[in-house]
């Protein structure tokens, strides 16, 4: 038997599954992004001989990584990445206002600093200006991938973590707030010199400014502040570009476009936030409601149960609403890790 649902449900659920589409592509993108920080010797450049730079950025996912960022984030073996990535990113979703997932667009990309690389800060910046050499010149050969005009002029440097910054992040829950982390995670900003079209300055840092505990800093202009500080210093970066990403990129990047398509449909559907509501929607008033769940699925093996239940779940969060209420972790992504919150 068919099941029919009426018109002011149905706009509720296009507008739930819009907002579905949205939270998926978010979803892979942080899920990507973590990935990237985690697997260091996979997709991001480990400085050890800076003779070997351009050999990798030879492979396309670490060139794809200097770009479409506003600067180079490097650390130190010693400082722990996860809670280090985790508090940058939500602290970044947090501040910009255009917040963007579009082929890799982020805050920073993660630069390794190995015991045999770079030790001081101006070999930092002159092996940052061998990574913006190279990867300037082969990412001509990119679609949809540029070096930012913030990228080659300034980076930021994490040499050191304060220990127990868990327990200094700790809520009365017990639960580890990266709001907090951001605030006792301590970075150093560097101009590296380097001409381009943007005014970027430190002055107005100054009052943010931390003890520089570097030897090495004589001849640069470098301040260390909170990462948080940082972070919306970045942001006015960005504005100053007039969201260059925006500009550069007239369309969405494909790679983030997971959800699953009813079978019998095409599967480009899902590319387009109205064509895939539309194709939802059509499938389940061709088959009724009441049996979307046994959609077989179109996209691989793992996606198959979410795809089936996709207009199910809408429903069921629709349902809620319209009751005032909200399903638990509907819209929550799932955390960096066990009991960190934003």
């Amino acid at each position: 038997m068919l099941v029919r649902i009426d018109d002011v449900t149905k706009a509720l659920v296009a507008a739930d599954l819009k907002r579905r589409w949205h939270f998926e592509r978010e979803t892979e993108f942080r899920a990507h992004l973590k990935h990237i920080w985690y697997r260091t010797d996979e997709f991001n450049i480990i400085l050890g001989d800076v003779r070997h730079i351009r050999g990798q950025l030879e492979v396309k996912s670490k060139l794809k990584g200097v770009c479409n960022k506003f600067t180079g984030f490097y650390w130190m073996q010693s400082v722990e990445c996860i809670i280090l990535y985790a508090s940058l990113f939500e602290e970044w979703r947090r501040c910009d206002p255009n917040f963007s997932i579009e082929f890799g667009h982020f805050i920073a990309n993660p630069v390794k600093l190995t015991a045999a690389g770079p030790s001081t800060l101006r070999e930092i910046v002159d092996a940052h200006a061998s990574i913006c050499a190279h990867a300037s010149d082969m990412a001509t050969t990119l679609e949809d991938y540029s070096i930012y005009p913030s990228y080659p002029s300034i980076i930021m440097v994490c040499d050191h973590v304060e220990g127990g910054i868990r327990e200094k992040c700790k809520t009365a829950d017990g639960d580890i707030s990266l709001l907090r982390a951001v605030q006792h995670i301590p970075v150093l900003l560097v101009l590296t010199g380097a001409k381009n079209s943007l005014s970027i300055s430190l002055e107005s840092l100054s009052k943010f400014a931390l003890p520089l505990n570097r030897d090495d800093a004589v001849g640069l202009d470098v301040i260390r502040v909170s990462l948080d500080v940082a972070v919306q210093f970045f942001v006015d970066i960005k504005a100053q570009t007039r969201n260059v990403e925006e500009i550069e990129h007239n369309h969405i990047d494909s790679s983030l476009c997971k959800l699953d398509v009813p079978k019998g449909y095409d599967s480009n559907a899902r590319l387009d936030q109205d064509d895939w509501v539309r194709t939802m929607q059509t499938a389940a008033e061709r088959d009724g409601y009441a049996s979307i769940i046994e959609w077989p699925s179109t996209y691989g093996y793992f996606d198959g149960a979410r795809g089936k239940l996709e207009m199910q779940s809408s429903l069921l969060r629709v349902h809620a609403e319209r009751n005032g209420k909200e399903l638990d972790g509907a819209w929550e992504h799932i955390r960096f890790a066990p009991r960190w919150i934003t």
